[in-house]
């Protein structure tokens, strides 16, 4: 091999090793949080012990149910004595396995998200500086938003897999964890105050949205209100044209407001 070829090549070789050495720690690789059909970082990249082999403890922190259109506040905490550099990734998904609603970064400087072209999946995870490297015992955590879908679908589950690091400026001697908490649909609040939140919207807000959902309902096979009472709005007990009368004229005419609940 000539001399600059040679040079080259060990150029790469080091370049490549430092990366390695690195650890991911400005993020890993998408498809890292150990959810179905991904791996996890105790295999490839930080395999000195088996997963969830250490004493450390990864939490998620999250409600146990959801709503439609609901934005919701998810925390990781991680926590090993005497390591003293974190990471984590995280992605939802639903009871398919598919990517459902959307994530929101809410630390910029500690947190991003990247899709997977294939899959869809969105995966958050640590930056450089999320990585907390020095601090001892107990990672700050890391905290971002999970908006659900418009239209109910199942349950949920938030898949995360953490890395207790020990700062050693390798890839040897850390923990992987992995855990998950699955989200719920919850109890739909059926008709509060006055008739005519027919699409159930989380502000029980009374629109054109409504009159559009009931319209869809009627006449072209659109889904069925979730609230039977909220769609009969002129309190007869079924719900047909009277009622999308009744809502246009107190939309749009003047009319008297839809009956109480």
């Amino acid at each position: 091999m000539r001399p600059a070829v040679k040079k080259t090549a060990m150029i790469a070789v080091l370049l490549c090793s430092a990366l390695l050495l690195a650890g991911f720690s400005s993020g890993p690789p998408n498809g890292r949080t150990g959810a179905p059909g991904d791996s996890n970082c105790s295999v490839s990249c930080h395999s000195t012990f088996s997963l969830n082999s250490g004493p450390g403890l990864l939490q998620i922190t999250a409600p146990n149910t959801y709503v439609e259109d609901e934005v919701i506040d998810i925390s990781i905490d991680l926590s090993q004595t005497g390591q003293m550099r974190w990471g984590f990734e995280a992605t939802v998904l639903d009871a398919s396995d598919l990517p459902i609603g959307n994530i929101t970064v809410t630390d910029g400087a500690r947190t991003q998200i990247s899709t997977d072209g294939v899959s869809g999946r969105q995966y958050i995870k640590q930056t450089s500086t999320g990585t907390d490297a020095g601090t001892s015992d107990d990672a700050p955590g890391w905290a971002f938003q999970w908006t659900a879908p418009s239209t109910l679908s199942g349950p949920v589950t938030i898949y995360v897999a953490g890395n207790a690091a020990n700062n050693n400026g390798s890839n040897s001697g850390d923990y992987i964890y992995t855990t998950s908490h699955t989200i719920d649909v919850g109890a739909v609040v059926c008709c509060t105050g006055i008739r005519g939140n027919v699409d159930n919207d989380i502000g029980d807000n009374i629109d054109i949205a409504d009159l559009v959902y009931f319209v869809a309902f009627s006449f072209s096979g659109g889904p069925a209100p979730v609230c039977f009472e909220e769609a009969d709005i002129d309190g007869s007990t079924t719900l047909d044209i009277g009622d999308i009368v009744y809502l246009v004229a107190y939309s749009f005419g003047g009319g008297p407001a839809p009956l109480g609940c």
